[in-house]
């Protein structure tokens, strides 16, 4: 059987190209005509390496103008290796009661803690849900949104993420119910 064998000229490691052993695994390896990197199966390069979930179990009530957390809409994810980004996620589910809610306008965003060091990664604009109703038109409105951002977080210590809502205008009370989720999702660079 032919081979080719190439070996490290510092004395380290060898790689070795044999032909398949009979003409029917008969196998081709185009190298391209420009510099590059050859990648494999092997390449973590664009792969989803790992998952993190939740799912809110309990309403939460958002009537201040200041940033609050929302419920437990929070999560934990360590890369395994610092070039590699984080994909958030978030199905967001909120709604008003009654009609003092006119022209209610909600702003979110994604807060990142790494250390103890806590940072706003992502914030939303003015009116990312806005609530117009009537006067005494309408007893309950529910909306939802879903809201994304990759962070490119530069570390492989934990890192927790974490949705935060605030009233941004407008007057009323804003919920944001159960079964709203987070997503993580490490993506290999």
């Amino acid at each position: 059987m032919s081979s080719i064998k190439l070996t490290s000229d510092s004395g380290g490691g060898t790689f070795e190209i044999k032909a398949p052993s009979s003409g029917s695994n008969a196998r081709i390896l185009t190298i391209p005509d420009e510099a590059g990197t050859l990648l494999t199966s092997a390449t973590s390069t664009g792969k989803i390496l790992q998952v993190k979930y939740v799912q809110s179990s309990s309403s939460t009530t958002i009537s201040s103008s200041n940033f609050a957390s929302v419920g437990d809409l929070n999560n934990t994810i360590t890369p395994s290796s610092s070039s590699n980004k984080i994909l958030l996620i978030c199905g967001y589910n909120g709604g008003i009661t009654n009609a003092s809610g006119q022209n209610l306008q909600i702003k979110i965003r994604f807060t990142k803690s790494v250390g103890g060091s806590v940072s706003s990664i992502y914030e939303s604009n003015e009116d990312f849900m806005r609530y117009s109703v009537g006067g005494g038109e309408i007893d309950y409105m529910i909306a939802g949104q879903f809201f994304s951002y990759l962070d490119s977080p530069n570390t492989t210590s934990e890192l927790t993420y974490n949705v935060q809502s605030k009233q941004a205008g407008g007057s009323g009370t804003h919920y944001v119910f159960s079964k709203s989720q987070l997503i993580l999702m490490e993506v290999g660079a």
